[in-house]
């Protein structure tokens, strides 16, 4: 396994983790859904490119909810904002993902030492570059 399909599977827990702890107390279909793919690549089969808007709502919706005391209401939170759980992972864990694919030189030769279904998409590389320290600053 490459240093960036390890990493890859890192992004991934990482996503789980964290739709984990917001849904702990909720047993939220975020948790479930987090919990059904054992395979760090299924999240992204059948997914479309995040688009400028996801992301930029990601931006704003995930450290908002995941800093919120209450776990339920971080959880309707994330609803209300129009989130579903396999969406929300998406983005979380391709936004990671691409990250460290430019912090690598995003280069082809990157690019395709990663699974086919975890590469980034057309418009996904360019969209990380372009906010990329608002992407670094979520924890």
């Amino acid at each position: 396994m490459s240093n960036l399909t390890k990493t890859a599977a890192a992004a991934f827990k990482l996503a789980c983790l964290s739709m984990l702890a917001i849904a702990l107390l909720s047993g939220a279909a975020f948790a479930q859904k987090a919990e059904q793919h054992p395979d760090p690549s299924a999240i992204f089969k059948g997914q479309p490119a995040f688009t400028e808007e996801e992301l930029t709502n990601f931006l704003v919706d995930f450290p908002t909810a995941k800093a919120m005391k209450d776990q339920k209401k971080a959880v309707a939170y994330l609803t209300e904002k129009g989130w579903t759980p396999d969406r929300l992972t998406y983005v979380a864990a391709k936004a990671s993902l691409t990250r460290e694919v430019v912090r690598r030189g995003g280069t082809k030769e990157v690019i395709n030492q990663l699974p086919n279904e975890a590469r980034p998409q057309k418009g996904e590389l360019e969209l990380v570059k372009k906010y990329q320290k608002q992407i670094d600053a979520i924890k």
